[in-house]
């Protein structure tokens, strides 16, 4: 499973950073519920494009949920992966993931 930071790190990259650091607050609920959307983001429904990138549709899913409506990303393109490091100076890098690990099933 991808950890919150990673979901951050997707947002961000997409143009999404106001997610991006909201992601990293989520409680467990929604993390999980972000985790089943980014497998099946309701936005692709209809779409008609046939590949999709995991952070592309991590992103996707991060958004849906945190914004409780499906939509396009702000960015086609990512920014370079260096970019995140942007992300880690506004929130701190030393902030932990609270649950690297959950999984998305039964407890």
């Amino acid at each position: 499973a991808q950890s919150r930071a990673g979901f951050a790190e997707d947002l961000w990259r997409y143009g999404e950073d106001d997610l991006a650091v909201a992601m990293l607050d989520t409680d467990d609920d929604t993390y999980r519920r972000v985790m089943v959307a980014a497998g099946d983001p309701a936005v692709l429904e209809n779409d008609s494009r046939q590949r999709w990138s995991v952070s592309e549709m991590a992103a996707l899913g991060a958004v849906q949920v945190l914004t409780g409506t499906a939509r396009y990303l702000t960015r086609k393109r990512r920014r370079p992966e260096d970019s995140v490091l942007d992300l880690w100076r506004i929130v701190g890098r030393d902030r932990p993931d609270p649950n690297p690990g959950l999984s998305v099933g039964p407890s």
